[in-house]
């Protein structure tokens, strides 16, 4: 029996609701101190959930699919959304995720559907704008 508790630097209320939708059973800010990490770890061992003050207030603050549209998406989505929007190329992402192209394709198509945009470049726009990637050099492309 594992559980996850998941931890970011990022001060985006989105976060915490990605990993508690993911199944995670706790969530963590960078910035916590070692007694709120202690407690986040008790408390998830003993099968409770467990927020930071830091991430609670955050979360209390409402989120809806306009200010934060990728929360429309799924877990699969999302994960083909971001790996997409850094750049990995379909067979890539079929690979790393042992699923088919065409699977890949279909999540795509969704994505877009649900976002409301036409191609692969809005995308990367879209993520680096809500702070889901970071522009860096480039991804896994087999190009």
């Amino acid at each position: 029996n594992s559980a996850v508790i998941g931890i970011s630097a990022i001060d985006d209320p989105i976060y915490p609701q990605f990993f508690f939708n993911a199944g995670a059973m706790g969530f963590i800010h960078a910035n916590d101190q070692m007694n709120d990490i202690l407690k986040a770890i008790q408390t998830v061992k003993q099968g409770r959930i467990y927020q930071s003050q830091l991430t609670s207030a955050q979360t209390q603050l409402p989120i809806s699919s306009k200010s934060q549209p990728f929360i429309l998406l799924t877990e699969r989505e999302l994960q083909v959304a971001m790996m997409t929007a850094e750049g990995d190329d379909q067979t890539f992402i079929a690979k790393k995720l042992a699923i088919s192209i065409k699977s890949i394709q279909t999540y795509k198509t969704r994505i877009l559907k649900k976002l409301n945009i036409s191609n692969d470049v809005e995308l990367s726009h879209h993520a680096i704008k809500h702070n889901l990637i970071h522009i860096h050099n480039g991804g896994h492309s087999n190009a």
